[in-house]
């Protein structure tokens, strides 16, 4: 139903080529619920709304607009935004209080994302909704009340230094940096969220004299631990600040890792979080406009409303994560920055003959592939997902398809090389391709001639910590290389590995979420699960397992064995997989997936209570916490995809704290009593480590004692997780 009260303060247009009021088809019923939906979600009713159809008729909908006296006006979608701002990028403009010319008076306007966006990505529902929480606030009053900052930029030394003075004396002071090739080039520093001043940090600004005195003051404002420092995203910054000039952060805040905390399916950028905790319009494009015009000023006053708007969102969020009670997990997070700062800021030495080796033996396996399929099936590249796609079709091989369309993406190739001996082919060349570019072949840090990644404590959901190429561009994502080469990787001379591994950790902690006294004993009798699985699948003995693995191992068919195929079934029945996804994994017919999923399950009583459990507390209010007292919020539809995405969470979440902390304590405790240990990598659910190999025995003591993190179940069992260490030469040779 349309709401035709032109008195209403808030105006609403929808985009009538996506959007049909009158409910002719059942994609227009869905967006008038879903539009009913977000204005519920903030506090709003349709009734309260005036609502514009709005079909690309630009002086139609001026003339309507003028006859309204609403004092904001929300669009829906990108077409709106283009018609009334000229803008295009609604992701980047949604939530921003702008403002347009109605004839003979200018109306508060927020864009925001169109009804019809939440069909494909439910998560817009909250965020429209978010958007129009705004528009509700700003309805109270016509006029425009943006942020009033002062930015101050172009210092002389003493206007800086007595700024730097200022935040020094300060409880709270906001920090961000602006690089460019490498180099800090400014500073921006806010102590109160209407003043911040831009320090340029570089030779062509100052003297040599006076950059001194300006980075020694500030050496002294971050080193100083009264005052909190407050940045977004500080693992990157605090990282510059070391490298550049050996500045050491103390006593930090970063609101990357607070939001993240409390929202972690919404993006994390500084421009998003402005966007719902602040008032002030999308400016990020500033920071473009400075790298095309190369003018000082632009890139000054852009760094010092990126700290302002920083110290800001600060307070918000410190509401918030009261209000999601996640203090403790974000504390954590925050703890573990240090020590990412340091194992990012080391690096790793590298075996330099090793590497040659490597990329010697591959590169013969490579061309000897490529000239073996050239002389198979012609000119075809193997890169070329087009020229893939025409060979298949000359095979008549069955082509995936994904969104109704034909793919030869990663996953379809995988798939299509178990039964075409073309595609493994293509497989390997693909494989030894990587392993070249990719890890033998990257550039090494010219400072030093160390190789370096950079660790991401808010790329996942779980707090899993996600590695990459280090922000100097150097260096790649080490939880990806193959063990077979990471011999290349070498402790610094006179040291030696070695690597904590949590055992069997995600099922351990799904037994005891499931109250499974079965599964609970034999975890504590360190009887294998996998055995047990297979054994309650197929009825059969721990000794027909074995030579069962055996055999097929022998024959390179170790995914064919029962042990592989009950280590599948344990991961998909824990997390409510599909018969379809594990029918991919074993290469097996559906039948046959839905009959070992039927027969765990079965044998699981505890598992499916569990199941039911989760999924009864997603339907009361999408929260789901974890042992360690993890709130997340669900945002996306409730269906068997988010039931399966909070039960996995539930488990790695856990493993994931018991990583994190044991690496708190080792790194606090061990590493700064012992300087010659140190912590080196975390690769998934376990830590590599590096020390003299004379402790060897000490550092297995030590992390028996910090990483054997107890876990308090869900009813009240107390328990850790079991722990593997193996020490060695190198990365690999670990035994």
């Amino acid at each position: 139903m349309i709401y035709k009260d032109k008195q209403s303060k808030i105006i609403i247009i929808l985009d009538g080529t996506t959007y049909n009021t009158q409910c002719e088809v059942d994609g227009t019923q869905k967006q008038n619920e879903y539009l009913i939906s977000c204005l519920n979600l903030a506090g709003l009713s349709s009734q309260s709304c005036y609502i514009i159809n709005y079909k690309n008729n630009h002086s139609e909908l001026i003339e309507e607009l003028s006859s309204c006296s609403g004092n904001v006006i929300v669009g829906f979608g990108a077409n709106i935004l283009k018609a009334l701002t000229h803008e295009k990028h609604i992701s980047k403009w949604r939530g921003s209080i702008l403002t347009i010319k109605v004839k003979d008076r200018y109306v508060k306007f927020i864009p925001t994302y169109d009804i019809s966006d939440i069909i494909p990505d439910f998560k817009l529902r909250y965020i429209i909704s978010l958007d129009l929480k705004k528009a509700k606030q700003q309805s109270e009053f016509p006029e425009l009340k943006l942020p009033q900052r002062t930015l101050l930029t172009k210092p002389s030394k003493e206007d800086a230094l007595m700024f730097i003075q200022r935040c020094s004396q300060s409880e709270l002071c906001a920090y961000d940096i602006e690089t460019a090739n490498n180099n800090i080039i400014c500073i921006g520093l806010s102590y109160d969220p209407n003043i911040s001043m831009s320090i340029p940090t570089t030779l062509e600004y100052w003297n040599k004299t006076d950059l001194l005195d300006i980075l020694k003051a500030l050496n002294i404002f971050f080193n100083n631990e009264t005052t909190v420092k407050i940045g977004h995203n500080i693992s990157f910054d605090n990282l510059m600040l070391l490298r550049c000039f050996r500045i050491i952060v103390k006593n930090y805040q970063d609101t990357m890792l607070m939001h993240h905390v409390c929202y972690s399916e919404f993006p994390k950028s500084l421009a998003f979080c402005t966007s719902i905790y602040t008032d002030e319009p999308y400016y990020k494009d500033e920071l473009k406009e400075w790298r095309a015009s190369n003018v000082d000023a632009n890139l000054w006053t852009y760094n010092a409303k990126d700290a302002c708007v920083t110290l800001e969102i600060y307070h918000k969020l410190k509401e918030q994560l009261t209000m999601v009670d996640n203090w403790d997990t974000y504390n954590d997070l925050l703890l573990l920055q240090e020590p990412i700062l340091y194992m990012t800021a080391s690096g790793f030495n590298v075996d330099m003959k090793a590497i040659e080796e490597h990329k010697e033996y591959f590169q013969k396996e490579l061309d000897k592939a490529e000239a073996l399929f050239k002389e198979k099936h012609g000119n075809i590249n193997p890169s070329s997902s087009k020229q893939l796609l025409e060979l298949a079709k000359r095979n008549n091989i069955s082509i995936p398809t994904k969104q109704g369309r034909e793919t030869l993406d990663k996953d379809a190739i995988h798939k299509i090389s178990k039964k075409h001996t073309i595609f493994d082919e293509v497989l390997a060349i693909r494989t030894n391709k990587k392993l070249i570019a990719t890890y033998l072949s990257s550039e090494l840090d010219g400072v030093d001639n160390r190789i370096r990644f950079s660790l991401n404590s808010a790329g996942t959901e779980t707090g899993r910590l996600s590695s990459s190429r280090s922000v100097f561009g150097y260096g790649f994502n080490f939880q990806n290389v193959p063990k077979q080469i990471r011999n290349i990787i070498i402790p610094d001379e006179g040291m030696v590995f070695s690597e904590v591994d949590l055992v069997g950790a995600e099922a351990m902690v799904v037994a005891y979420e499931s109250n499974d006294y079965a599964l609970i004993k034999l975890f504590e009798n360190n009887d294998n699960i996998h055995k047990y699985t297979a054994r309650l699948i197929w009825n059969c003995s721990d000794e027909h397992i074995d030579n069962d693995k055996k055999l097929k191992e022998e024959k390179g068919l170790h995914t064919q064995s029962l042990y592989f195929k009950a280590k599948r079934v344990r991961h998909s029945g824990n997390y409510k997989g599909t018969w379809v996804t594990l029918s991919n994994q074993l290469d097996i017919s559906a039948a046959e997936a839905k009959k070992l999923l039927h027969k765990f399950y079965v044998n699981s009583p505890n598992l499916t209570l569990w199941h039911n459990i989760v999924l009864k507390k997603l339907s009361s209010d999408r929260t789901i916490t974890t042992p360690f007292k993890r709130k997340r919020i669900f945002f996306n539809r409730l269906n068997e995809g988010m039931l399966r995405e909070a039960l996995a969470f539930i488990a790695q979440e856990t493993v994931v704290r018991v990583l994190n902390k044991g690496t708190i304590n080792f790194y606090y405790d061990t590493c700064y009593k012992h300087k010659d240990i140190s912590i080196k990598l975390p690769v998934h659910d376990s830590m590599l480590i590096q020390h003299p190999p004379e402790k060897t025995e000490f550092v297995h003591a030590e992390i028996q004692k910090h990483f054997s993190v107890p876990i308090k179940s869900s009813y009240g069992l107390t328990y850790t997780i079991k722990l593997e260490i193996k020490t060695g030469p190198n990365w690999r040779d670990l035994e």
